[in-house]
């Protein structure tokens, strides 16, 4: 079994940074204190009430992160040069964005059966210190998601694909995307 270096964890005591092997790796933490050892390899294990999810990739480290629009929301902000969120993005205060192995998860729970979406697709570097990797609202999904603390300058986006919707009703995107 493989060594994880410096893999990040979230739980409600903050963030935390693991090493060690699948037999026992040691969890240190940021905030009251917390550390503990894994006794196998698992996506996420229980410290009472409080999970903790373990990502097997660092998705912090993607080159590209992805945002979902409807296409009268993108034009307009072509029009402006900026993206300013959906309703659910500024009630938040952040825009939502997913790596790309969350995207297909994130569709099909966030915007199942939109039938004019697309995919905007960001390099995260030229975002900077805007997009952060936060847990999802509440813990609900496990990993770190990006966050956009801040509008979408359109000439930021690498490229915009519409996400048709295929027969069995979920959205059908590019060959790339896992």
């Amino acid at each position: 079994m493989g060594k994880i270096q410096h893999q990040t964890a979230s739980s409600d005591f903050g963030a935390f940074q693991i090493d060690g092997d699948a037999k026992g790796q040691s969890v240190s933490g940021n905030k009251k204190g917390l550390c503990l050892t894994i006794h196998a390899a698992r996506h996420q294990f229980a410290i009472g009430k409080t999970r903790i999810h373990i990502m097997a990739k660092d998705m912090t480290k993607d080159r590209f992160v992805y945002t979902l629009v409807r296409e009268g929301d993108w034009r307009a902000a072509e029009a402006l040069g900026f993206y300013q969120g959906s309703a659910d993005d500024r009630r938040d205060g952040f825009l939502h964005f997913s790596a790309a192995e969350q995207l297909r998860t994130s569709a099909a729970k966030h915007r199942a059966g939109v039938a004019d979406l697309l995919m905007v697709e960001v390099a995260a570097d030229a975002l900077g210190e805007a997009l952060k990797w936060e847990a999802a609202s509440g813990g609900s999904r496990p990993g770190l998601f990006p966050h956009l603390y801040g509008v979408l300058h359109v000439s930021a986006v690498r490229r915009v694909v519409a996400l048709p919707l295929g027969a069995d009703g979920a959205h059908q995107f590019p060959a790339e995307i896992p």
